[in-house]
């Protein structure tokens, strides 16, 4: 058997603490702006949002999509406290997009910029950004061959070079160490719900059954529920590809009033794969 690391030891939770100092950073003003780059489901944007929230700092989080509307957005949100551009990898395909990034994001002042085309209506005059760009990424910035190399010369290193850019370590096992850690100290398996439609059947802890409405018709995941959910991952994690909080977040949704058997049987489906764990991990037990 396995035997876990003392949390403060694993990777990714001491990635994630040291992110924090940045994001602060970052929301004080001390920085223009930050790459946040890591494995997707990590809890990259959970932890930017959070932090964001404590501190009562506003931010907004548009899905341009295009070089074009990346220029109409930070036109738009010129003066926003934080502008947090999450799920835009494509940018990394697009040079014009590439090119607008590395101004808004450039720890210098001023950061100026424009579009001037044949047509005055599709124009946008000069304009200074003075809001902090959060950008988040699933891309390594520390791995080349995830990019072109015109892209990686072009924009990666210039973007590294303009700005603060930090990466969540990542590897399998440190993952399934966080991942359960996250269900039992971190009590990430305890927001897990399910809703009841109004007046159907709900059993309630005494085995009993009571009519669902308004007032008591969300069920929590049982403790039993939680620890089947957790000894599945554990005993089968030589055969899963590595697995993020949120996918196990997401599966364990699915076990919620389902027959164990009936519960593996689907999620395998979606998840089997081989790579290199031990056979067996550690098996939390929420008590």
């Amino acid at each position: 058997m396995h035997i876990p690391r003392p949390i403060d030891d694993n990777p990714i939770y001491a990635g994630l603490r040291d992110t924090e100092s940045w994001l602060s950073d970052l929301y004080d003003g001390r920085l223009n702006g930050l790459v946040l780059y890591g494995p997707p489901g990590i809890g990259k944007t959970h932890l930017a949002t959070d932090i964001a929230a404590k501190r009562g700092i506003g931010v907004c989080a548009p899905r341009p999509g295009t070089a074009r509307g990346l220029l109409d957005v930070l036109f738009e949100h010129a003066d926003a406290e934080v502008i947090m551009f999450d799920d835009f990898d494509s940018i990394w395909n697009d040079e014009a997009a590439i090119n607008t990034l590395k101004i808004a994001i450039d720890s210098r002042e001023p950061r100026i910029l424009s579009h001037t085309v044949t047509s005055e209506k599709f124009s946008i005059p000069p304009f200074r950004i003075t809001a902090r760009i959060l950008f988040l990424s699933n891309r390594n910035f520390d791995n080349p061959r995830q990019f072109k190399k015109s892209i990686w010369e072009s924009g990666v290193l210039p973007i590294k070079n303009r700005c603060a850019c930090i990466g969540v370590p990542f590897d399998p096992l440190s993952a399934y160490e966080y991942v359960g850690w996250l269900c039992t100290a971190g009590r990430m398996l305890d927001r897990i719900h399910f809703d009841y439609p109004l007046g159907e059947p709900m059993p309630t802890k005494s085995g009993d059954t009571v009519i669902a409405h308004q007032g008591n018709r969300r069920r929590l995941m049982s403790r039993i529920e939680k620890n089947e959910v957790l000894e599945h991952f554990a005993r089968n994690a030589h055969r899963y590809p590595a697995i993020s909080p949120r996918d196990l977040y997401r599966f364990a949704q699915q076990r919620i009033g389902k027959d164990r058997n009936l519960w593996e049987r689907q999620i395998d489906r979606l998840l089997i794969g081989r790579h290199d764990l031990p056979e067996r991990l550690h098996v939390y037990q929420i008590g």
